[in-house]
């Protein structure tokens, strides 16, 4: 089994911080004990089809996107998670050969990219199981992704191991016209992990869906839950013509060098509301016929080789265990398959560090108070990290882990 760990090395290494910060530091450890541990804000809602949810930056290293890179084949295992209540949201209660088919379609559209999706289980809750019941049912009311507290009720009573499994929740109404959203980043101790689509829209048959019949938006958001953003990611109110240069492709918009910059895309080639004409962006041809776009679902039927690659990036990078033997240990710096104070002090030696790695939970490349509010939510956890542990080695990224895991077994 291999053991992927963030990096080590606290003890023969301390990062070039001053002692006023360090006690600053420990100072809001004392603030925090007593506060709860919480998530990071979830952006404003867009009133729009999908809420893009965890960070909106760039967590690869430079150079672990590249086109010559090789994607091995990948398969993620899913368990379906089904809200209903037939009587207030008729044909809610959607069937399994309707949840087969959605797969069905879903692995369709990921067929070019060495990534497939296998359903190994599903679960029904009846809404009335819950004390917000009816004012879920009511416009106005409880509503996904607004209420993270009622939420949390149902993904705890249903979900599966998100380090293992993609839970995907299919829910009768969400709030205002959104059809789905999902987690760009992957937060190992959030339980709203996954992805979600209202029941309207998803499958390619049954008497639920009512306007779109090709699953595309189960599509979409698989492709955030992969670790893509939207193509016209600062596209609106930067971008005046498709193509224009906002900067480097690597650090701007959706990260991607072969999706250009472009407006939001809500009709199909030579239609009303198609903002942009084909146009060669870095040598590639490109029309807004992208999974990643807001195009009407009949001209959607792409990914592009750069957000192939990066899709496999991120899962490489945040998401391996759907996919691999390897055991992540979230805040275990120091390799001993415990989080305990030596992880804290190793944080704490890199506390206001900027464009760092180390000691960078949340990704961000910055170590601030919201990875060390991270890692007191899980201080004292203990991972099953099997026969095999990490000696102490300033391992700095997931390939020179793996590289050093080869070595300990020879």
């Amino acid at each position: 089994m291999e053991i992927r760990k963030k990096p080590v090395g606290f003890y023969q290494e301390i990062h070039d911080c001053d002692a006023f910060a360090l006690l600053k530091a420990i100072g809001i450890i004392v603030i925090t004990l007593f506060l709860c541990f919480s998530s990071c804000g979830s952006p404003a809602l867009a009133q729009e089809e999908c809420v893009v949810l965890g960070s909106q930056g760039n967590p690869l290293p430079m150079g672990m996107v590249n086109y010559d890179r090789t994607n091995t084949e990948k398969e993620i295992n899913c368990v379906v998670h089904v809200l209903h209540d037939n009587q207030y949201f008729p044909n809610s209660n959607i069937s399994l050969g309707v949840i087969q088919g959605a797969f069905g379609q879903l692995n369709v559209d990921f067929d070019e990219t060495n990534i497939s999706f296998n359903l190994v289980h599903t679960t029904y809750t009846h809404l009335g199981s819950f004390s917000w019941a009816d004012s879920y049912r009511q416009d106005g009311g409880v509503c996904f992704p607004n209420y993270g507290t009622q939420m949390a009720q149902w993904t705890n009573m249903v979900k599966w191991n998100t380090a293992e499994y993609c839970n995907v929740y299919v829910a009768p109404d969400f709030c205002s016209s959104i059809l789905g959203f999902a987690w760009v980043t992957y937060y190992p101790w959030s339980t709203l992990d996954g992805v979600w689509v209202e029941t309207e829209v998803f499958g390619v048959t049954g008497p639920q869906l009512t306007w779109r019949f090709e699953n595309e938006t189960l599509t979409h958001e698989m492709g955030h839950y992969c670790g893509l953003h939207h193509v016209f990611k600062n596209g609106d109110g930067i971008v005046s013509s498709c193509g224009q240069n906002i900067g480097d492709c690597e650090h701007t918009g959706d990260y991607i060098c072969d999706t250009p910059p472009t407006k939001v895309s809500q009709g199909c080639p030579e239609e009303p509301g198609y903002y942009c004409p084909e146009v060669t962006y870095y040598g590639v041809p490109f029309q807004a016929n992208n999974h990643m776009d807001y195009c009407p679902e009949e001209c959607r039927d792409t990914f592009t080789p750069g957000q192939i690659n990066r899709m496999h990036a991120m899962l490489e990078y945040q998401r391996s265990e759907l996919f691999s033997d390897e055991t992540f240990c979230f805040g275990d710096f120091d390799g001993d398959c415990h989080v305990g104070t030596s992880d804290l002090l190793y944080l704490l030696s890199y506390y206001e560090c900027q464009g760092c790695t180390h000691g960078d939970l949340d990704l961000d490349h910055n170590v601030t108070s919201n990875d060390l509010n991270l890692l007191l939510s899980v201080y004292g956890d203990e991972c099953d990290c099997g026969s095999l542990q990490l000696p102490r080695h300033p391992a700095r990224k997931p390939e020179d882990i793996r590289e050093l895991i080869q070595k300990t077994k020879q």
